[in-house]
């Protein structure tokens, strides 16, 4: 695939999956047509792609502070999107249809990615981390595997974010929430990493 190719995949995921839902939504349709349901617009084959884009196919050049600029603000255009959204529906989680799922776990959070990939990438560029190696390497090294098993994990313990709701809010309960996984992922991803034959492949 050359970078046409991904940019033609990763707007027909923005269209399909995130701007079509957004104006069904304002005529009164909140349901995603099976007939718009792309195989190759699965988050499973997409989000590995835009990684392997983001490291492969932006230049050293675009790493810039004009660059950063409009990263910046797309960032921020998303998030506030997400939140004007969010409150003009007004939904329980457990309420909420495949429009919403569309409309923010497929499409638009894509953009919050790259833009969260670029930006440590230049961090990364414009600092030393060598002291930092062993670690980051490790992280990179469990990617795959935290990758594979965080769902399940999320699943199992929602009373991590529920019994800090009380106490803390939603959102810091949910960042805290979002923590323990990560813990908890990388940790299981190392002790399987111990386990011959699984090390190739994780």
């Amino acid at each position: 695939m050359d970078k046409k190719d991904y940019h033609y995949l990763f707007a027909l995921l923005l269209i399909i999956e995130g701007v079509l839902p957004t104006i069904l939504f304002f005529f009164g349709i909140t349901e995603i047509n099976d007939f718009f349901v792309v195989p190759m617009l699965n988050r499973v084959v997409v989000y590995p792609l835009l990684g392997y884009y983001m490291e492969n196919h932006v230049e050293e050049e675009k790493y810039c502070a004009e660059t950063t600029k409009k990263v910046l603000l797309s960032i921020v255009l998303v998030l506030v999107f997400f939140v004007l959204m969010t409150r003009y529906r007004d939904l329980p989680y457990e309420e909420f249809t495949r429009y919403d799922k569309g409309l923010y776990t497929c499409s638009f959070t894509m953009i919050l990615d790259a833009g969260v990939y670029y930006l440590v990438k230049r961090f990364c560029m414009k600092h030393d981390l060598s002291r930092w190696s062993k670690v980051i390497i490790s992280l990179g090294s469990a990617t795959f595997g935290m990758y594979l098993i965080e769902q399940p994990i999320r699943e199992h313990i929602p009373a991590v974010c529920d019994r800090l709701v009380p106490y803390i809010g939603h959102f810091p309960a949910c960042m805290v929430y979002v923590v323990v996984v990560f813990i908890i992922a990388y940790i299981i991803t190392l002790l399987m990493k111990c386990i011959p034959g699984l090390r190739r492949l994780l």
